[in-house]
């Protein structure tokens, strides 16, 4: 699980959220099945590094380990936030180290927001 990074959920109970944001479910869909296939173009046979963040907690309420993801040296949490895939989500203190990045990347630019 990626740290740092809220990338949409399709659960008719967690999508409420980004019907809040003022997007429609459509889009939100088709940026979702965007967003995975690009992942998956990246990733699907190749090695990933792995970093944890020994500010945070690094195991989510659902046991889930959490960190950033590097592809060489593209961190997939700034690659989904800046192309409009996932928006910058810490919700503990302090913020994850990335966050900054993260929240500068985010300008509601991309996919989500086209």
């Amino acid at each position: 699980r990626l740290l740092g990074v809220d990338f949409p959920d399709l659960d008719k109970n967690k999508i409420s959220k980004w019907k809040d944001m003022g997007l429609e479910e459509n889009k939100i869909t088709q940026c979702y099945n965007e967003g995975i296939n690009e992942l998956k173009e990246k990733l699907l046979g190749n090695r990933v590094k792995v970093e944890l963040d020994i500010l945070e907690r690094n195991i989510d309420s659902y046991g889930r380990v959490l960190g950033y993801v590097y592809f060489g040296e593209l961190s997939l949490s700034e690659y989904l936030v800046e192309n409009g895939y996932a928006v910058m989500f810490d919700p503990t203190e302090p913020l994850c180290n990335k966050c900054p990045t993260l929240q500068y990347l985010e300008k509601k630019q991309g996919c989500l927001w086209d």
